[in-house]
């Protein structure tokens, strides 16, 4: 299981912000894990739910399932790469990408779209289903 450290300390590297030898100092912990609970906080409001809640302490385990940790390193390591004046590398852009559809696509509930609750239009004849 990681760490809610693990998972920040792994997203500064996507960012080229830190190497893998390197032990992120105390700044950079306590916003990596502002950044983390406001994205994750952001996610929930969009309907991506995974069931994270607010962290405090950084040696905690993530409260998130492993199949989820890609996308969120990688998209977490955007936002450390922008607060840092830095633009994070073209690959890891693109892995951000792909990893935040496919979370938005296995989280996000899709609603009903049927219109058969509606009216037929009475007398004209006009079907909202059909056309």
């Amino acid at each position: 299981m990681a760490t809610n450290l693990d998972i920040i300390t792994e997203a500064y590297q996507l960012a080229n912000i830190t190497n893998d030898r390197e032990v992120l100092n105390s700044r950079q912990s306590s916003k990596g894990l502002t950044f983390l609970n406001d994205m994750m906080i952001d996610w929930q409001e969009d309907g991506i739910e995974l069931g994270y809640y607010r962290q405090t302490l950084l040696n905690d385990t993530f409260p998130v399932e492993d199949k989820y940790f890609r996308g969120v390193k990688y998209n977490l390591s955007l936002g450390i790469a922008g607060a840092n004046g830095v633009v994070a590398p073209e690959e890891t852009r693109r892995i951000a990408g792909i990893t935040f559809d496919r979370l938005a696509k296995a989280t996000i509930d899709v609603v009903d779209t049927k219109f058969n609750h509606m009216p037929t239009g009475g007398r004209s004849g006009f079907n909202v289903e059909t056309g």
